[in-house]
């Protein structure tokens, strides 16, 4: 939300959200597919499973979409506001895709950093691609 100017769509915090988007020639068939596809996310796969999906909105109409997609756009300017940014693109297996972020934060915390920077990721889950930032409070001034 900081700095995007665009509110959260969802009441509750998560430590994940993914962002669907389709596209065909029947809006009405594809937006029902959507809702139906989220509603079984969110039921979880039998008796007593724990849902994959806790949460989830369905923007109604292309103003909500962008507003969602404002959200996603703003996550590196946001990692600006935390001070320098170290920014690395990388290709993971699906199954593999946030241990990088895990293990740079306990990189992070073992060489004495973990009160000055702060490891996110986030990427399209679609090519496997992960956008690991690392945010620091000191860093290399390049003025």
């Amino acid at each position: 939300e900081a700095g995007t100017g665009v509110r959260d769509p969802l009441e509750a915090q998560y430590p994940f959200y993914v962002l669907i988007e389709t596209s065909g020639s029947d809006e009405d068939h594809d937006a029902e597919k959507l809702h139906r596809f989220l509603e079984a996310a969110m039921e979880g796969e039998g008796e007593g499973e724990t849902p994959v999906v806790e949460d989830g909105v369905v923007a109604q109409d292309s103003v909500q979409a962008k507003a969602i997609w404002r959200l996603r756009e703003g996550i590196s300017d946001a990692m600006t506001t935390a001070g320098y940014v170290y920014k690395y693109d990388v290709s993971l297996p699906l199954p593999r895709m946030y241990e990088l972020v895990e293990a740079t934060r306990v990189r992070l915390e073992a060489e004495g950093y973990g009160g000055t920077a702060k490891a996110a990721g986030y990427g399209h889950l679609g090519d496997a691609n992960l956008h690991l930032n690392v945010t620091s409070l000191v860093g290399r001034d390049d003025k």
